[in-house]
C-alpha cells in the first residue's frame, strides 16, 4: 500500500510539473493568469476526487473506489481520443 501511495504522488508531480512546463511555455504577458486558472483547476478537481472517493468508500469500500478510479481513468482517455481526432479532422480541413 505505501508502494501505491508514493506512485500516484510521483504521478501527480509528474503530471503538475508537465502541465506547468506547456504553461509556462505559452504568452510570457498570461503566465501568471494562466496558472491562476491551472492551479485553482487543479484544487477543484482534488476536491470533487476526494469528495467522490469519499462517497465511493462510504457506498462499497476499495471495490467502489477503485471502480470508480476506472472509470474516471477511462472517461479521461475518452476525452482525450475525441479532442485528438477533433484536432486531427481540423487540420486535414485545412
Amino acid at each position: 500500500m505505501v508502494i501505491g501511495v508514493i506512485l500516484l504522488d510521483f504521478g501527480i508531480q509528474s503530471a503538475l510539473i508537465s502541465n506547468q512546463h506547456i504553461i509556462y511555455a505559452l504568452e510570457a504577458d498570461a503566465r501568471s493568469r494562466l496558472n491562476t486558472v491551472f492551479m485553482t483547476g487543479m484544487f477543484l478537481g482534488g476536491a470533487a476526487g476526494s469528495a467522490m472517493a469519499t462517497f465511493a468508500w462510504d457506498e462499497g469500500g476499495w471495490n467502489v473506489v477503485s471502480l470508480l478510479g476506472a472509470a474516471l481513468g477511462i472517461a479521461a482517455f475518452a476525452v482525450k481520443l475525441v479532442h485528438h481526432r477533433g484536432r486531427a479532422a481540423t487540420v486535414i480541413g485545412r
